[in-house]
């Protein structure tokens, strides 16, 4: 290694000027000094890439370059990622972070960070390791070459190149590997501090994540609790009744009860089933079993058993759409968006079911003539205990967000808008699949 010995003062740097020789001071006196007062203000730094911006900044204060750049290794060793670089002058404008990547092994930089031994070049333009950086030109230059050393690893490296031949000496080799040893302990800490931030971060979104659990928990329980007490008290209230032989109930009035515990046992099944269904869509255990089906008679089916719109006057329009479509999760997106009408909307409000053949897709609207919704909460609406009323009424509010997951598991969504005229329209749309006409 060819480096010339000097101990004149730092060239480009006026004496006395920042860490520049002092008159009549050795420059290794001048870089000593550097050294004792860089090494703690690394260590106060947490990021790398400052870290790397500060060691370019201060060696030019003691070593006169014209580039240096400042490599780490890649998570899976086989990179080097640079950190820092800078360059003075039009020779060196062309590089970019990505031109400055450097496989392990490549060049004189990516040979350092291998073997761990620094190393000086008078002149790469005649070294036939060295590799010139894309969008620059050949020229002579000198480049030095040192390891960033922690413990027994090697983390990266710093380079300094200067124009001409033969540009440094044995002094700024020292400086630049003491110098290298100060910034691998800093870069340490910092990624050691940055992974303490990140556990406390993970933590501090764990505490967060169990809060809002617990708020959901709680949520849940108020909401299910009324949804599942009001149709047991009336299964239990008439079952009680029908149980009473010396009330002597007519046969009318026997069918009367026996049709309200229906009613409600089916209610109570509904509830049911949309709690074990919104567990599962969460867990994501259930997938779709798609058939070819008429959507809009599947539609008219459920309209018709809708028990619990007897008083409702509701109107069914829709021409025959063949679609490939989960049955059962058609009826029940149609069944959650009947349930939610008939809940927010008075009785003498009207409720009409449309099925609209879109091309590719299908579209199912269920709208009203009532309140509507307020825009503000129509993306929310869809979350779970989340309901769509300024003066929510008692109940789990569960049932739209099944209804936008169950569209989902068919590739398609669910959304609400006013309906023309005033009310809610709340539609569905799912693409057709594979499906043709017969």
């Amino acid at each position: 290694m060819a480096i010339q010995s000097t101990d004149t003062g730092v060239v480009g740097h006026d004496p006395g000027d920042g860490y520049g020789s002092l008159p009549g001071e050795p420059r290794s006196v001048a870089q000593l000094r550097m050294l004792h007062s860089l090494a703690p203000r690394l260590n106060q730094l947490n990021d790398v890439r400052q870290i790397g911006e500060a060691i370019a900044v201060e060696l030019q204060t003691v070593i006169d370059y014209h580039n240096c750049r400042v490599h780490l290794i890649s998570e899976d060793g086989t990179t080097l990622l640079p950190v820092a670089f800078r360059g003075e002058l039009s020779e060196y404008q062309g590089e970019t972070y990505e031109a400055l990547l450097i496989p392990m092994g490549t060049g004189i930089t990516g040979q350092v960070a291998v073997s761990g031994e620094a190393r000086y070049v008078p002149n790469t333009a005649t070294d036939p390791i060295a590799v010139t950086i894309p969008g620059t030109p050949d020229i002579d230059e000198s480049l030095l070459v040192v390891p960033l050393r922690y413990g027994e690893r090697i983390i990266g490296t710093v380079a300094l190149a200067k124009l001409g031949v033969d540009q440094f000496d044995h002094h700024d080799l020292r400086l630049l590997e003491v110098l290298a040893s100060h910034a691998a302990v800093a870069i340490e800490n910092a990624r050691l501090l940055e992974g303490v931030e990140r556990a406390l971060e993970t933590e501090r979104d764990a505490a967060q994540r169990l809060r809002e659990l617990d708020s959901l928990k709680n949520t849940f329980l108020q909401a299910v609790s009324h949804d599942l007490r009001t149709p047991l008290a009336a299964i239990y209230g008439l079952a009680l009744t029908l149980e009473r032989e010396e009330l002597g109930l007519s046969i009318e009035e026997r069918r009367d009860l026996t049709r309200r515990l229906a009613t409600n046992a089916r209610k109570l099944d509904r509830i049911l089933s949309n709690l074990l269904d919104l567990e599962r869509l969460i867990r994501g255990v259930i997938e779709p079993r798609l058939e070819r089906a008429d959507v809009t008679a599947i539609v008219a089916r459920v309209v018709a058993e809708a028990d619990f719109l007897t008083d409702r006057a509701v109107h069914m329009e829709g021409d025959p759409v063949v679609a490939d479509v989960d049955v059962a999760k058609i009826e029940r997106i149609v069944e959650n968006l009947l349930v939610n009408a008939g809940k927010h909307t008075p009785e003498t409000c009207s409720i009409w079911v449309r099925v609209i053949d879109e091309g590719p897709a299908v579209r199912i609207t269920v709208e009203d003539d009532g309140p509507g919704v307020p825009e503000e909460l129509r993306d929310s609406i869809f979350e779970p205990f989340v309901q769509g009323t300024p003066k929510p009424s008692p109940g789990s509010g569960i049932g739209l967000s099944l209804v936008l997951r169950f569209a989902a598991l068919h590739g398609g969504t669910a959304w609400v808008e006013d309906r023309p005229g005033g009310g809610a329209s709340f539609s569905v749309r799912t693409p057709k699949g594979s499906a043709t006409p017969p």
